[in-house]
């Protein structure tokens, strides 16, 4: 090949940009137009040297015919910049196509591209780029190397924590060379490997944020401290009371990481240490009036807490979580929202401002914004152990199946709806936001306030006519709860759906809606032995009129079992709900409804009990099956503050009230040992109740519930229920704010 005399092109803007870049960030020094083509000069050996190690290329020379000249690197119709020099190969002397370039070693077909010196974007086309090492193919998709964007070809693989593509070429890793052809290769795993320890520990950092703004220090503190109140002032406990300040205590000296902990530190850091070294002096001395002293100072924080948290409206990421708020274009999938087979809709960002609830356990209202635009909604919710919600649902997924390929059930639309619940310690996790729907008792006192009529009237009604109700007979109970009853008309639902529908079509299909979701959770309640139902509870859909359920902390008949105040109902079915149905009550919809869902999950009860059992048996969950101790009023959102700031008695009378109180509250989320591993230190009692919770679920499945030796007909068994749960002598003995 002949040089020709005219001189070459100028070059393109991209190169001198690139060039710019270059000499900008580490200037070269200057070599005359007599040496370009030679070796470097001795001088700068090493400064070529690490040149070289940072272009995209092995640093080996190539040799072309009829031009001495040494470059790393050949191409055509491109533009090739090597420690600052330009070279322009335009039909000249150094036109490579169609040839293969030895770099390394390796034959290396480059043809008809730009490549890329010290990381900067550019578009590579049927070529192989080394990063790291690790030789891979760029072509019409965008990879990030080293932080800048870069075209690549329908794949992405990390290498080195970098993202690479990865598909139809030959990969050299350490130069070793594997074919990936719409296979899976080890590279491929590796891959994979990678690409989950990093999303694990993204789910991490997002989990612990999540947590961090579920309960803030201040609620920490104030739930801790009232159960440190309740198990030394009320059980006498000193023990406990320590378990349960030392975490506190701990995470105080490892020191604030936002601002909101900051100014937390500073409001209460200083008393909570002096305490704290108060206790310490007990230890040693044995002294109670050293722990007095600490009690001193624990309640004037728990008072000024107190009064902050009512305050507490509205969080914004920035000083609660401002890793929250930086996240964006997170791999993660939006919580709850994976269908398989559908593409994955990612978080883009969440918002930075977070509505709290007013209520006992001020849950917050948290959105979450899809990488497809969508918004979606969250209760975040701090206190609660969502775990045993969250299998619930899953039986609920196996029911609405079992109902979908029932054809009698299929033509009714009878489901069970159900929403996402994402467990992310033992107390808090995230609740998909249900829209339209109030709870029952939300509905009921907005429509008596507006008629002037008592929230509790009823239960006025009773006391007037019985002040020590709880310490009557059972007839005398009878007694006073029917003429409560006789006295009210008891129609509130009923009138709400009446004058919440704009027609009285919509009416209708309200209300044939409200009475078959009423009924399809009674059969599946009673079968899963779901307590606590009260109006907070049951949750109506206002534009549907479908009846949704929520807290199922009390399953397989705990409430039932309990010494205080057990149920004696299998599901709830009182005389409000009853005037909501059409004009025959249960007669009609309401039956023809439960002997259907019923005769589907007699039919299925294998599948059935193979799901109950695992439940049963989780040893992350069965603790809950000895939690039998007192009525589950905690989740409730119609009960007042059981803390110890509710008093305006003395200091030690107040601290005796606040654990008389706290002692009818259960524990709020599992036990120490639950937390370390589910080893529980009551297996033979668990295993024996365990064993008996499956056999009266297959007795229930089977029509054995009521006579053991009969078994019962659908119809039968679903009459005797609806006689158990309308019962006025099992609805008189339930809790007062049931």
């Amino acid at each position: 090949m002949t040089t020709p005399t005219k001189e070459p092109p100028k070059e393109k803007n991209g190169c001198e940009e690139i060039k710019r870049h270059i000499n900008k960030e580490d200037p070269e020094p200057t070599i005359s137009e007599d040496t370009k083509g030679s070796d470097p000069p001795p001088s700068s050996s090493a400064k070529w040297s690490i040149r070289l190690q940072r272009l995209p290329f092995p640093s080996k020379h190539c040799e072309i015919k009829d031009h001495s000249v040494q470059l790393p690197h050949l191409m055509f119709d491109a533009n090739i910049t090597a420690c600052g020099h330009t070279n322009t190969m335009w039909e000249t002397n150094n036109t490579v196509r169609d040839i293969n370039t030895t770099v390394c070693g390796y034959p290396n077909p480059v043809q008809d591209a730009n490549i890329t010196v010290r990381g900067y974007p550019n578009p590579v086309h049927d070529t192989k780029l080394t990063v790291h090492g690790h030789t891979t193919p760029m072509r019409d998709a965008n990879n990030t190397v080293r932080g800048y964007a870069n075209p690549m070809f329908e794949a992405n693989n990390t290498v080195c924590g970098y993202i690479d593509p990865v598909r139809d070429t030959n990969i050299m890793v350490h130069g070793n060379t594997t074919q990936c052809v719409t296979q899976t290769s080890w590279c491929r795993s590796s891959w994979i490997g990678e690409q989950t320890i990093l999303n694990d520990d993204l789910c991490q950092q997002v989990s612990d944020e999540l947590i961090r703004v579920a309960i803030l220090w201040h609620e920490l503190w104030h739930e801790g401290l009232e159960e440190a109140s309740r198990l030394y002032f009320g059980e006498r406990n000193v023990k406990g009371m320590f378990d349960t300040l030392g975490p506190l205590h701990e995470m105080l000296e490892r020191g604030p990481q936002t601002l909101k902990e900051t100014s937390f530190n500073q409001a209460y850091g200083r008393d909570l240490m002096e305490a704290q070294e108060w206790c310490h002096r007990y230890k040693v001395s044995g002294n109670v009036r050293d722990l007095n002293q600490a009690w001193d100072l624990y309640y004037h924080v728990f008072r000024r807490i107190s009064r902050q948290l009512p305050q507490l409206t509205s969080l914004e990421l920035q000083y609660v979580s401002p890793k929250l708020l930086m996240c964006r274009d997170l791999e993660l999938a939006v919580p709850g929202s994976y269908i398989p087979g559908q593409p994955v809709v990612r978080i883009a960002h969440i918002q930075s401002s977070l509505q709290v609830i007013t209520s006992k356990q001020r849950p917050r209202k948290l959105c979450v914004r899809g990488s497809n635009g969508r918004d979606y909604m969250f209760l975040l919710k701090g206190h609660e152990d969502l775990r045993q919600d969250e299998r619930v649902m899953q039986l609920f997924g196996l029911v609405n199946t079992l109902l979908l390929n029932d054809p009698d059930t299929f033509r009714r639309n009878l489901t069970i709806q159900r929403y996402a619940v994402i467990p992310l310690s033992t107390n808090s996790g995230l609740i998909g936001w249900v829209p339209h729907c109030d709870t029952l008792h939300t509905l009921i006192r907005d429509y008596r306030e507006k008629k002037k009529i008592l929230l509790n009237i009823e239960h006025r009604i009773m006391l007037r006519m019985a002040p020590d109700y709880d310490h009557l007979t059972l007839m005398q109970k009878v007694e006073v709860f029917e003429h409560a009853l006789d006295t009210t008309q008891g129609d509130d639902l009923s009138r709400l759906l009446w004058l919440k529908s704009p027609s009285s079509e919509v009416w209708f299909d309200r209300r044939t809606n409200y009475t078959r979701s009423l009924a399809v959770m009674s059969m599946v309640g009673y079968i899963l032995g779901l307590g606590d139902r009260h109006p907070s509870n049951l949750m109506l859909d206002r534009l549907s009129g479908k009846i949704l359920h929520i807290d199922f902390g009390d399953c397989f008949e705990v409430a039932m079992t309990r010494e205080k105040f057990p149920e004696k109902i299998p599901f709830r079915l009182t005389r409000m709900l009853i005037n909501a149905m059409e004009v025959t009550g249960i007669e009609g919809t309401y039956r023809r409804t439960c002997e259907s869902v019923m005769s589907v999950l007699h039919r299925n009860k294998d599948s059935l009990m193979a799901v109950l059992e695992a439940f049963v048996y989780d040893p992350l969950l069965n603790w809950r099956l000895m939690d039998n101790a007192a009525p589950k009023v905690k989740r409730s959102k119609t009960q007042g503050d059981a803390s110890i700031s509710s008093s305006s008695q003395e200091h030690g009378d107040i601290l005796d009230s606040a654990g008389s109180l706290s002692a009818t509250l259960p524990k709020k989320g599992a036990p120490s040992s639950v937390e370390n591993g589910g080893d529980g230190s009551q297996p033979e009692a668990l295993n024996k109740k365990a064993l008996a919770i499956i056999t009266r679920v297959r007795e229930k499945l089977t029509g054995r519930d009521f006579l053991h030796e009969e078994t019962l007909t659908v119809q039968r068994q679903v009459d005797l229920l609806i006689q158990q749960a309308t019962s006025n002598e099992n609805l008189c003995q339930c809790y007062i704010g049931w």
